[in-house]
């Protein structure tokens, strides 16, 4: 899925790199795992309100005029099953009980917020006269926090896969305290830049070396933080040129003649630019020699290359490879201690 032009039909927040589809509506990554959880449960949500014909269940997308008069409830002008009415009763009451806590204790900070009602839950607005981003925070079925293009979900419960209410406020506190930004990377291909990765980062590893192996080469990044006057931008130019492009279109056997040489920087050059080449953003097609390409950066592992060679070589592959990793695995012995840690995780993943 090209993710970089829609909205999750669930949380409306951009999606980024990844994403699915599910019942025919795009969702973001943290949206599927809740609806595919949802859909273990025993019942199958719509992503997205409106985008289904017919008269259908607000909250489940099931076809209601095959129900019986009695399942079916009209609440705020909105359809539901009776056993969805139930859960959005229940997630509304969780809903507002959290907003209770969450006003007061933003209230107490002396904060400029505005509540109220949005769809199936509420909306805290929290916003400043200086013209900087509005924090939005939407509280329905759980806690999702929206500031510049970066957005998170928060469950009400706990859950050993999800963010907690304690993550929440942790975020939210270090945010307002400056010590994170919203850090949100964009392609720079095209009229305009387009988000392609956002995460929340701390203030004092905002070095472009940093960013770089955060969100790769070829970015132009944004740095939000709530005080708007600590904001910063970055341009990650490509470290690599059009001779590398030109290598890696020449095919594998190129590729191996520079990977496999003696030159210690045309091998870092290289590799980022298979970056470039691998990243579904950019829309390039090497699949024709992936496989072996992935081979030869495991076999690029065990030679006795610079540490950093090594470790871009073992990043390519975490981000793009899929296991098994046999050449990894059967001369694991032989890898240099400090990436062990790394190469362990990868083959255990397989």
């Amino acid at each position: 899925m090209n993710g970089e032009q829609e909205l999750c039909r669930r949380c409306r927040g951009r999606i980024l790199s990844g994403g699915m589809t599910i019942d025919g509506s795009a969702v973001c990554d943290s949206c599927a795992e809740i609806i595919l959880a949802e859909k273990e449960k025993g019942y199958s949500r719509a992503p997205g309100v409106g985008v289904l014909s017919g008269r259908r269940c607000a909250r489940c997308g099931a076809d209601l005029i095959s129900l019986p008069p009695e399942q079916i409830k009209s609440v705020d002008g909105k359809e539901y099953c009776d056993i969805c009415l139930e859960i959005v009763k229940e997630q509304r009451l969780k809903a507002l009980s959290v907003l209770e806590d969450m006003y007061a204790y933003l209230s107490a900070r002396a904060l400029n917020v505005s509540c109220s009602e949005h769809e199936n839950g509420y909306l805290l607005e929290i916003s400043e006269a200086d013209g900087r981003d509005t924090i939005e925070i939407y509280l329905d079925e759980e806690a999702s926090v929206f500031f510049a293009d970066w957005h998170k979900h928060y469950s009400f419960e706990p859950c050993p896969s999800a963010w907690s209410l304690n993550d929440l406020y942790t975020d939210l506190n270090d945010l307002l305290e400056g010590r994170v930004c919203a850090v949100c990377a964009y392609t720079n291909g095209g009229s305009e830049p387009k988000l392609c990765a956002s995460s929340l980062e701390r203030a004092d590893e905002l070095t472009e070396e940093y960013l770089r192996s955060e969100f790769g080469s070829g970015k132009f990044v944004r740095c939000n933080f709530w005080d708007s006057s600590l904001n910063m931008e970055f341009e990650l130019a490509d470290p690599y040129g059009e001779s590398e492009k030109k290598t890696v279109r020449a095919g594998l056997a190129a590729v191996k003649a520079v990977l496999l040489g003696a030159d210690t920087e045309a091998k870092r050059r290289l590799l980022f630019c298979l970056d470039w080449f691998l990243a579904p953003c950019y829309g390039q097609d090497i699949s024709d020699i992936k496989q072996p390409l992935m081979e030869l950066l495991q076999t690029m592992a065990i030679m006795p290359n610079e540490e950093s060679i090594i470790e871009i070589a073992l990043m390519l592959l975490g981000t793009y490879g899929e296991p098994p990793y046999k050449i990894l695995e059967s001369h694991f012995e032989i890898i240099p201690e400090k990436h062990k840690p790394y190469v362990m995780h990868l083959l255990e993943i397989g």
